[in-house]
């Protein structure tokens, strides 16, 4: 069992873009007994933090876990063989290659769409025997305390675990031409 709590950060929207227009994903929030965080396409939940106040704006989320997180059975995250980005020559679009959100001189605010390289980066994808991930997300998944995962239902989300909350991530449709990474899980029977 980790001792430390998993920052939640990451799991926030940080697009700046699309931060104009749902500005209340960009940090953590609380509702009842638990603390989320999510950009729209992953959502984590863990135990409420006080330091996290309610959404600005009406989020559904209990609705979500509620139908989604019952009877399910969880395998260890697998191990990933290959690199699950590349960086190109070209600057990031959301940090304009400042590898910091902002473009004041003592910025620590580290842009987490280039991992603050500046660069950007083109992530693979990871397909699971039952949906195919954006490498971005699953990779945030994989450096939690002991990830597990579980198979999701058809177009639905993937429910995970770790070591202090659970969460959901939203499968791929779409993925042409991205480098796919096939991912074996043992203890999944179909």
């Amino acid at each position: 069992m980790s001792t430390t709590e998993p920052d939640l950060r990451p799991f926030c929207l940080s697009n700046l873009a699309k931060l104009k227009i749902r500005p209340y994903l960009g940090k953590p929030f609380s509702i009842g007994d638990f603390t989320y965080a999510t950009n729209g396409y992953i959502l984590v939940r863990v135990p409420v933090r006080k330091a996290y106040g309610p959404p600005d704006s009406p989020v559904g989320v209990e609705t979500v876990y509620a139908k989604l997180l019952a009877e399910i059975s969880y395998f260890p995250a697998p191990a990933i063989d290959g690199p699950l980005f590349v960086m190109r020559d070209t600057p990031c679009p959301n940090c304009q290659g400042r590898g910091t959100l902002h473009d004041c001189p003592n910025c620590s605010c580290r842009c987490q769409e280039c991992a603050g390289a500046g660069k950007e980066l083109d992530y693979a994808v990871v397909r699971l025997p039952w949906a195919v991930f954006d490498a971005k997300y699953i990779s945030k998944i994989w450096q939690l305390p002991n990830p597990c995962i579980a198979a999701c239902r058809e177009k639905g989300p993937m429910p995970f675990r770790f070591d202090g909350g659970d969460g959901l991530i939203m499968p791929m449709r779409y993925y042409d031409g991205r480098r796919v990474i096939d991912v074996a899980v043992p203890e999944y029977q179909p």
